[in-house]
Formats: C-alpha cells, sequence, structure tokens
C-alpha cells in the first residue's frame, strides 16, 4: 500500500455514492474493489506499470458498459447488437468477467513473489547513441513489421507469427528512446517520432496509432514521480485518445472500405499518403451529432461481454460444456506450425463464435473476425466455477515470462525487456488460440533477444562508453 495513489480512494468514494441513485451499485461497487486490488498489486512509484495498464484495459473490456449505462441512462441492449441471444445473462457475464480478471491478476501477482526492481539510473541514459537507437528501432517497427504484413497471406504465412513477435521489441527500444528524451530533455525529437508513428498508425486497417499514445502514457507514468502537473498530463493524454478513439470509431467503416479498395478483406490497396488525405477530408464534417454517433460505436467498441453473454446462454442449457476442446484446440494449434503443417486449418474466430453462441457473425470472407474471448472459451470448456483453473495457471505462467525476462537483463534492459508483455495481454476479446500462441512465439523469440542483448547494447552504446 506504500505509495499508493490516494487519489483512486476519492474517485471510488465519489463513483460508489453516485452509483447509490442508479441501478448498478453492486455492479459498480465491485468493479470499484476490482480496480483498487489491480492498483495495490501492480502499482509502485517509478517501476514499470505494464501489468497495471494491461489489467486495467481489461477490466475496461468488463465495464465499460454498465459505468455508461448507469451514469447515461442507456437501457442494456443499446449495448447489443443481438439482446435477443446476449440480453438473459449479461449481468453473469460481468460478474464472472470481473472474477477473471481478479484471478488472472493474482496468479500473476503470485508468480512475481520475491522480485524487486530497482529505480533506474538517469546516467545510464547517457552511454546510448540517440541516432543508433532510432535507427534499429525504425527497422524493427517498419522493416520487420512490413515483413510480417507481406507474408502473413503467402505460402510462408507459418513465419509470420515469428516476425510479429520480433517486431515488438520495437517496443523496448521505444523505451530507451522515451527513458533517454525525459532525462536529457530531447522532448522533440521523440515527439516527432511519436507524431510519425501516430500518423503511420492511421494509415493501416486496424487503429495502430493509439498504440503508441498508451505506450507513451506507460513509460511516462513509470518514469515519473506522479504528481499534480504529472497526473494533469497524463489525463490530457487519455483524453486525447478517448477523442481519437471517438473520430476512428465514427470514421473506420467507410475509411477501410476505402483502404481496402471497396474489398472485405484486412488489406490496404492505396498508398499511405492518399489513406491520410482520406482521413483528413472527414475532419470539416465531424459535427457534435457525429461526435455522439462515435462515442456511443466506441462505448460499444470497449465493452466486450456480448459473446460471453451469449456463450452462457447457450451452453449448457442448448448445448453441452467442451470438456477442455478450446484449450487443447489451442495448444494443439501451437505444436503444430503452419511451416511444417501447411494444411493446418486457418483459425476463423467468427466460425468458433457461431458453435459456442449459435450466433451468426461476419468471419474471414468479410474481411473480420470476431472472437468469444479467452473467458468466454474457457467458460465453454469448464463451466463457472473450474473455467478460473486454466486461466489462473495462464496468469502465473505470464508472471514467469516477467521474471525471466527481468532475471536474465541487465541495465536500463530490465525496463525496457518487459514493455511489449502489454500488448500481449492487454485484450479481454483475444481467443485462445491467439494468446497461447502469442506467448508461445514471444517466450521463443525474447528468449533469442535475451541471448542477444550484450551484442545490441553494445552496438547501442557510444564509443566513449565501451
Amino acid at each position: 500500500m506504500r505509495n499508493y495513489p490516494k487519489i483512486n480512494i476519492y474517485i471510488t468514494f465519489i463513483i460508489v455514492f453516485a452509483a447509490m441513485f442508479t441501478k448498478y451499485l453492486p455492479e459498480l461497487t465491485a468493479a470499484m474493489i476490482v480496480y483498487n486490488i489491480l492498483f495495490i498489486y501492480f502499482w509502485k512509484e517509478k517501476r514499470p506499470v505494464v501489468f497495471l495498464g494491461a489489467m486495467l484495459f481489461q477490466w475496461l473490456s468488463v465495464v465499460t458498459g454498465h459505468f455508461y449505462m448507469a451514469f447515461f441512462n442507456k437501457s442494456p441492449d443499446f449495448l447489443l447488437w443481438f439482446p435477443s441471444y446476449s440480453l438473459e445473462k449479461l449481468n453473469e457475464a460481468y460478474w464472472l468477467g470481473l472474477i477473471t480478471i481478479l484471478v488472472l491478476s493474482s496468479s500473476i501477482k503470485l508468480a512475481l513473489r520475491n522480485i524487486e526492481l530497482k529505480e533506474l539510473n538517469s546516467t545510464e541514459a547517457k552511454k546510448y547513441s540517440f541516432s543508433k537507437l532510432i535507427i534499429l528501432y525504425l527497422i524493427f517497427d517498419i522493416v520487420i513489421f512490413n515483413l510480417f504484413e507481406k507474408i502473413r497471406f503467402t505460402p510462408l504465412a507459418g513465419l509470420s507469427q515469428s516476425f510479429y513477435m520480433l517486431s515488438a521489441f520495437k517496443w523496448s527500444l521505444f523505451f530507451i528512446i522515451l527513458f533517454k528524451s525525459f532525462h536529457e530533455k530531447k522532448f522533440l525529437l521523440a515527439g516527432i517520432l511519436i507524431l510519425f508513428d501516430v500518423l503511420l498508425g492511421f494509415t493501416g486497417y486496424f487503429s495502430a496509432f493509439k498504440d503508441y499514445l498508451l505506450f507513451f502514457i506507460l513509460v511516462y507514468l513509470t518514469l515519473n514521480k506522479i504528481k499534480s502537473m504529472q497526473l494533469v498530463f497524463a489525463i490530457f493524454a487519455g483524453i486525447l485518445i478517448f477523442m481519437l478513439g471517438v473520430f476512428w470509431s465514427y470514421v473506420k467503416s467507410d475509411y477501410r472500405s476505402y483502404l481496402s479498395g471497396g474489398k472485405r478483406a484486412q488489406i490496404v490497396t492505396v498508398s499511405k499518403l492518399d489513406a491520410l488525405n482520406k482521413l483528413i477530408s472527414y475532419i470539416p464534417e465531424f459535427n457534435n451529432a457525429k461526435f455522439e454517433v462515435g462515442t456511443e460505436a466506441l462505448v460499444k467498441r470497449i465493452f466486450y461481454l456480448e459473446f460471453f453473454s451469449a456463450t452462457i446462454k447457450n451452453i449448457p442449457t442448448y448445448d453441452p460444456y467442451m470438456k477442455g476442446k478450446n484449450w487443447n484446440q489451442a495448444i494443439t494449434h501451437v505444436l503444430m506450425p503452419r511451416f511444417f503443417f501447411p494444411n493446418k486449418e486457418a483459425v476463423d474466430d467468427s466460425k468458433n463464435t457461431f458453435l459456442l453462441t449459435r450466433i451468426k457473425v461476419a468471419g474471414a470472407k468479410q474481411g473480420t473476425s470476431i472472437s468469444v474471448g479467452y473467458a468466454g472459451e474457457s467458460y465453454a470448456d469448464f463451466g463457472p466455477f473450474f473455467m478460473f483453473f486454466p486461466i489462473a495457471l495462464l496468469g502465473f505462467i505470464i508472471g514467469l515470462y516477467y521474471k525471466f525476462l527481468v532475471n536474465n537483463s541487465f541495465g536500463v534492459w530490465k525496463y525496457a525487456i518487459i514493455f511489449p508483455i502489454f500488448f500481449l495481454i492487454n485484450f479481454f476479446e483475444k481467443n485462445l488460440i491467439k494468446v497461447i500462441g502469442d506467448l508461445v512465439w514471444f517466450f521463443i523469440i525474447f528468449f533469442i533477444i535475451i541471448k542477444l542483448l550484450p551484442l545490441i547494447d553494445r552496438f547501442l552504446t557510444k564509443s566513449e562508453y565501451k
């Protein structure tokens, strides 16, 4: 509890007091209890907030809908695309979702016992070459990621996930760039780099722009003592992300159609300059009415209990529990790399969603993918009690990953090497095949990177510090 942000106490009191005048007092009180537990588990001043940020993201996927219904007087079916399937068990999905986050975070915390990270020494920033850092960062950010994009729909698709995880090393390099920028007051160069990546993120099929802004907030909260000014800055950055999210939520359907050339596929057929020009053309017409539409679309996008709720309604009333089929399929899928098993069935989230919920949703042929999420799949396997046992084991393994990375790194890398984990576990809606696959490939790729760290560090170090 030492250094626990006292502002959370005030926030909790205000929300619980306001909830007394709504129909959702138990739900919002429980949400705030879990919120505070996450801070107790993972908050320590001037230490990485990777797990706190990731678990708060999952927390938002569960609680956003109930907060919106409570304080904006919306009916539950407002949140749902298929209320006839999902409304009946929505509240049960809410409670199971909160418990899922609590179990996952508790098992991560258990694995992290007896690990202590020292505060970073600011003098370490001086030894690294800014130009080399940026060159290496751009290689992983653009070159490696573009290789992933180019091969994922080719006969070499079996290698695509390894390239995707390799590109995640950019976040470690980005951390050191920001660390150096903060301590050497080189804000302009770091700002240009962030702006470049945000604009580049807007030109892709997915909303990658938010990743860079979220990452900046995580690093900022890690490297600075949180006082009034820092808190105001973090809140301002959060509001900026929200505004961009609202804008993106409103335009993305039409914009994605433009990017794909009217095809129902997750591809980009236009140049990045044309994509940016198209995006800018939406700004003049974005008025208050469209802001409201975008806000509601964003709330529906963040909230991710609909298919979990439909799964609870369907199983076991109409279909029996699957007795571990989803977990087994996820593990088997990873143990059969597509590079060696080219005929392995492609992952189709939407097909599995239909099997679990009996809801027909757009799938790969329509250029989209909709999953139930790892919690819903675990429920479908084992029911509302035993579903938490494999989730607890998953969290413990993630915590051990963290310990391995920290214990086998040195200097600033002890911080930098763990930041990619945020993008590994911050999605409540990710299905088990992707969760297990990403974790395995992450371990393989970062095990290799750990072994190469002395060489990488030597390359990045200025000659006078060698």
